[in-house]
């Protein structure tokens, strides 16, 4: 099973190129007998092989899907980059802040108005959604928590004590990295395109003893 699946790893990053008339030869080769004995006793190089190609593919995997990951935290907080506290940020030692989402559209004047003890700023308008940052003094800070709850407010829940723009930045770098670090697992299962015919081999020879 080890010895499939790198066999088709290997073949699937680096296939192997055939001429037209190696395409027409026969699928399976023979050997020499003292050949097929030499190469069973290489069986273990070939699964230190095997498993080296298999190693490799889970690092490339892990790597794509946390990229994957990375992208989707990144372009959630594409609507936050005019927001320049921490994302974290909860106020003062005199005030409390809240930062969240809205449905629908207001602005700042309307909701100061709502709650005239707040100071409020949009940081991101669109017909279905305001992104606000919104500050009162700490003790007038339950009053206009449940005033916000009551309007359909929503808490940002992004516990990074960094600014939305740091943050982009940070996935970016991060993301380049988990690509590099794919790219050189690739090159590592490329660079052992000359174990083909050793796992074609352990392939055979193991069904055969099984």
């Amino acid at each position: 099973s080890s010895a499939s699946q790198a066999l088709e790893i290997l073949n699937s990053i680096s296939p192997e190129e055939k001429g037209l008339i190696a395409s027409l030869l026969p699928v399976k080769t023979e050997i020499e007998k003292h050949k097929f004995g030499k190469g069973a006793m290489q069986l273990e190089k070939i699964m230190q092989s095997a498993n080296e190609i298999i190693r490799n593919n889970r690092i490339i995997s892990e790597c794509e899907s946390s990229a994957a990951q990375l992208r989707v935290k990144s372009d959630s907080l594409a609507q936050w980059t005019k927001l320049d506290v921490p994302m974290n940020f909860r106020g003062t030692a005199a005030t409390a802040c809240f930062i969240g989402s809205i449905q629908g559209r207001i602005t700042s004047s309307e909701l100061e108005e709502l709650i005239p003890v707040c100071s409020a700023e949009v940081i991101f308008e669109s017909k279905e959604q305001n992104k606000l940052f919104i500050l009162c003094r700490k003790d007038n800070a339950d009053s206009v928590s449940e005033e916000l709850r009551r309007n359909g407010f929503i808490p940002i829940s992004e516990p990074e004590a960094d600014t939305p723009l740091n943050l982009i930045k940070k996935y970016e770098e991060q993301i380049i990295s988990m690509e590099k670090k794919a790219s050189m697992s690739r090159e590592k299962i490329a660079g052992m395109s000359d174990k083909r015919r050793a796992l074609e081999f352990a392939i055979d020879y193991l069904q055969m003893r099984k």
